[in-house]
């Protein structure tokens, strides 16, 4: 069995969440009854809601005596006034009782919802501090349908729990007294077949309960079944293993059916009991009561106010019926919701009654032993001694049991047996904080959040600054050290606290009674009694540089900058920034940087763009109206009309049919491999669209063009076929043109197929049609009367960049906030391209597609250009706050890697555990990373590291070798090779 920490409790679970339980002798939240969350929680709220509930019960009630009132008196003495009066009085209460229904329906819900967000918050803090083994058996997918979807019923239910049955109980009894008012007897006997439901409707509910909990066991594993096939979705892909993951979602389903069916059975029976006997009630009433006011024992205004007080009484029994339902369905969901997690965490968050300990990095090791159930070792007999400042390699054999020993001394597993003492203190008495703040531990495959690369490296800094947030806490009474809290919000009393560390803020504290040291807190504002406070930073966080500097060690800064230059700035950014880019961008343009232009296309406005799309090239800007964008300009009639009228449409329809026709018969038969398709517009996804395009193009007599047109294309007897759809200006560009043949045998959806064809097409790189040179002359001009009359553009604009450089600071305000404002922005030296990519703002115009690797090579182009505007930083800054997607995706594994040393490194650990951390990085990072290791940390910094290449293990004090869950040999590299043990027989293989 995994050894316990002394503070485990065989009798009983304890809640370890933010050491609440343990401080204060709360009840762990798993082992909470559902009715604790009632109880407990919101008695304030449940008060108003009791005593809305008390004053609705009168006009419930008293519309019933109106009725009465209006055809026993009104009516049958045919007073006028009397019938306008009990209307009145009628409405108005049926008025104030539904407004009360509508205020309780609220309520009902907002207590519900409130006490399940409570529920969430307790339980997530739970489940995050449950031990390792925990989430290796068992799926997310179960976690997270047990905090979403499951717990929706439990809050349906806690929200009505007391108000439903109160306010039904106490609805039901005054609508009977009101019966038995008006007949004893009658009241009686219309009763009688209620006790019938409360005997039919548990059986039936009894055996809905059992189905229903296996409907959820079934959802859950079905949950968790698709969570698996969608994570590992390309492991499906690559084995083509669809039919394996149709197998195990269908047996999931067919349970599901099995068990769906007689749970609906028994749910519409419950339904059924019900119906029939509200049916039963009113024909007993019809028979008697019409007896009664036959023979004149019963007026007709008391027969009818009996009919609906008797339709009214069984409005809450049919309410406590679906209330007694949606207890045992809450009550299933929130019983086995607790079950799963019904775990004891294995150590405290927090340190109870100490400060958090400042381990020194030595290491001892004693009898080390790690076992799986059914006896599998591990780990066995692991024993060695490590001084604070060594650095230790451990290698070995595949399956030798290297990364689970750092896996426990990171404290994430328990060990079964032995001993490990760090900085002289049993592992396994330590907190959460205490290894936290003293261990940094980098994993193989480390996992990126998603977020910035920001929030990633700081997110270990942020985890120390945040671990003790007390809130608005009302006595701390005798605590010995609050450490380095961040905020202390509002509390009413610190008591005789001895050190409250380095205190970022104390909030509107009224007292902080005897405190003895309050050493460098940062704010108190509010106190009543804080003597001796300095004022100081809070030195968890690390200040910029300290962040660009570990950047840079750990080989972060190149992809950073890269990031930042591809990212696109916000509009609403400062001028400066955007002043001071174009700024580079003039100075890159003076400099006539030769380099430079050997792998950048810049935009000029008289020259025709090979690097850009055809769209590009005409529009040559952008709109802030969506109909322009890209994906939308071939269906903007605007811009349609506009290419018929300046005779540029069917060129562009005959480019689209060359692109199409070729890609469709050049790559046919590998559609599946994007390497190919690279050299046309045409995706992948969109080929067999094309395919059918080109198909239904084959019927069209290409020759009777290619006839009817000769005298436009030179030669006509030395030009082929192909040569007429490899060059579609051959044809001349004439209103004639517009009864192609072909063009009239397609369909709407077809041409603007072709047009976005045509669009889409990049002279440089797609190269699978060529463009000439005298219609790239035509699309220039076609740009220039585009850019005046759609865009509203003057073409002088994007000429005069010297003389913007001049302007003053107020102009320049001026010119970008009318800047920001307009429809169309041109490729104009003076214009921001606020779609663009800081890197094309600042090169003005593309990067080259002919040369591999030109965006690497432009990159180290820029930053001289950069620094000497002090604009690196920024940068580095932009590039920090990139969004890496969800768990990274957007990141490589380097970058990953790369991250979580950043991260770890910068709490400064004294004991620093590395599990292969270096193996997805390049070798040039690698070595890098290990100068870092070697000469960049703390002298007293204790490194154990897992490494998968030999080579780096002489540059290490001490290696352990580790064979079959045993350390076989240690001591110096140079010592154990000359040895020819384990460590010789490794590295000869």
């Amino acid at each position: 069995m995994i050894l316990k920490p002394p503070w485990s409790d065989s009798d009983g679970p304890i809640d370890h969440e933010n050491n609440e339980s343990y401080l204060h002798g709360k009840v762990q939240i798993t082992e909470r009854p559902l009715f604790y969350w009632v109880l407990h929680r919101n008695r304030m709220l449940q008060a108003v809601v009791l005593l809305a509930i008390i004053v609705s019960l009168f006009f419930k009630v008293y519309p019933l005596e109106m009725q009465r009132q209006i055809v026993n008196t009104a009516i049958r003495l045919g007073r006028q006034d009397l019938l306008f009066l009990y209307c009145g009085l009628y409405f108005g209460s049926v008025m104030i009782a539904a407004l009360l229904k509508y205020f309780l329906n609220f309520m009902q819900r907002y207590i519900g919802q409130k006490a399940v967000m409570e529920i969430r918050q307790e339980l997530y803090s739970h489940i995050l501090a449950l031990p390792m083994r925990f989430f290796r058996e068992n799926q997310p997918g179960t976690m997270i349908n047990a905090m979403t979807a499951e717990l929706n019923s439990v809050a349906l239910f806690i929200g009505l729990a007391l108000t439903t049955p109160i306010m039904n109980i106490l609805t039901f009894f005054a609508f009977f007294g009101y019966m038995i008012y008006l007949n004893p007897k009658l009241g009686l006997i219309s009763l009688t077949i209620y006790p019938l439901e409360l005997v039919i409707i548990p059986l039936l509910q009894k055996r809905y309960n059992i189905l229903n909990r296996k409907r959820v066991k079934i959802t859950r594993g079905m949950s968790s079944t698709i969570n698996e096939a969608v994570s590992g979705i390309h492991e499906v892909h690559a084995n083509a293993a669809y039919d394996i993951e149709e197998k195990r979602i269908k047996s999931f389903i067919g349970e599901l059916f099995k068990v769906m069916s007689p749970l609906f059975l028994f749910k519409f029976g419950i339904k059924f009991v019900n119906s029939m006997i509200q049916s039963v009630g009113p024909f007993i009433l019809f028979m008697y009561g019409g007896y009664l006011a036959i023979h004149g024992y019963f007026t007709l205004g008391a027969l009818v106010a009996f009919l609906s007080a008797y339709e009214k009484v069984y409005d809450p029994w049919k309410e406590m019926i679906e209330y007694y339902q949606e207890y045992q369905d809450a009550k299933v969901h929130y019983q086995q919701i607790m079950d799963t997690f019904r775990i004891t965490p294995d150590y405290l968050k927090l340190p109870v009654g100490r400060p958090v300990h400042v381990i020194d990095g030595s290491v001892e090791v004693r009898d080390l032993e790690y076992e799986l159930p059914g006896d599998i070792k591990l780990l066995n007999n692991i024993s060695f001694d490590i001084q604070s400042g060594t650095h230790v390699a451990i290698v070995g054999f595949s399956g030798s049991g290297k990364s689970t020993l750092a896996i426990i001394l990171g404290q994430m597993y328990g060990y079964t047996n032995g001993s490990v003492r760090l900085g002289g203190h049993e592992l396994s008495t330590l907190t959460k904080v205490d290894v936290s703040k003293n261990i940094g531990f980098v994993a193989q495959h480390p996992f990126i959040f998603t977020g910035t690369i920001r929030e990633n490296i700081l997110y270990s800094c942020a985890a120390l600054g945040s671990c003790v947030d007390l809130g608005n806490c009302v006595d701390l009474g005798n605590c010995v050290d609050l450490g380095n809290c961040v905020d202390l919000g509002n509390c009413v009393d610190l008591g005789n606290c001895v050190d409250l560390g380095n205190c970022a803020d104390f909030g509107n504290s009224a007292d902080l009674g005897n405190c003895v040291a309050l050493d460098n807190c940062v704010d108190l504002h509010g106190s009543t009694d804080s003597d001796g406070a300095v004022p100081g930073r809070n030195e968890l966080m690390p200040s910029r540089n300290e962040l660009f500097k570990i950047v840079e060690k750990t080989g972060l800064k190149e992809d950073i900058i890269r990031l930042g230059l591809n990212s696109v700035l916000e509009p609403d950014k400062q001028d400066a920034l955007i002043f001071a880019l174009i700024k580079i961008r003039h100075a890159i343009s003076l400099s006539g940087q030769a380099n430079l232009n050997n792998y950048v296309e810049h935009y000029e406005v008289n020259s025709f763009m090979h690097h850009n799309t055809i769209y590009e090239n005409i529009v040559f800007g952008e709109f802030n109206d969506a109909g322009f964008a890209p994906e939308n300009i071939a269906t903007n009639s605007i811009f349609i009309e506009f290419l018929k009228k300046e005779n540029m449409y069917i060129p562009l329809l005959l480019l689209g049919r060359s692109i199409a026709v070729e890609t469709v018969s050049l790559l046919k038969n590998f559609v599946e491999d994007d390497f190919f398709l690279r050299s046309s517009p045409i995706g992948s996804s969109e080929f067999k669209a094309y395919a059918d395009l080109v198909s239904s193009l084959e019927n069209i007599a290409v020759k009777t063009e290619y006839t009817k047109y000769s005298d436009s294309i030179g030669n006509s007897d030395s030009m082929e076929k192909s040569d007429f759809i490899k060059h579609p200006d051959s044809i001349k560009h004439h209103d004639s043109m517009a009864n192609l043949d072909f063009i009239g045998n397609l369909d709407k959806y077809k041409i603007v197929m072709l047009m976005d064809l045509s669009l889409k097409y990049i002279p440089a790189f797609h190269n699978m049609v060529i463009l000439p040179q005298s219609l790239e002359k035509k699309i220039v001009q076609t740009r220039h009367v585009f850019m005046t009359e759609i865009g509203g553009a003057e073409i002088n604009q994007c000429m005069n960049l010297p003389e913007f450089m001049e302007s003053s600071k107020d102009d320049l305000t001026k010119f970008f906030a009318a800047h920001r404002e307009r429809e169309f922005r041109p490729y104009c030296p003076s214009m921001y391209q606020f779609s663009h990519s800081l890197l094309d703002n600042i090169i003005f115009g593309k990067v080259k597609y002919s040369i591999e690797g030109d965006l690497q090579s432009v990159i180290p182009l820029v930053m001289d250009f950069l620094i000497q505007e002090n604009l690196f930083d920024e940068i580095m800054e932009i590039g920090l706050d990139f969004n890496v997607g969800s768990k990274g995706d957007l990141l490589s594994g380097g970058q990953k890697q790369k991250i979580a040393l950043a991260r770890v490194l910068l709490k400064k650990p004294s004991i620093l555990i590395l599990d292969e951390a270096t193996a997805s990085l390049d070798n040039q990072s690698q070595k890098k990373v290990q100068k870092l290791i070697r000469d960049g940390l703390p002298d007293n910094t204790t490194v154990l590291s897992v490494i998968h290449r030999l080579d780096m293990a002489k540059e290490y004090d001490h290696i352990i070798v580790m064979k079959g869950g045993q350390i076989v040999e240690q001591g110096k590299f140079q010592d154990l090779l000359d040895q020819k043990g384990a460590l010789y027989e490794l590295s000869r293989l």
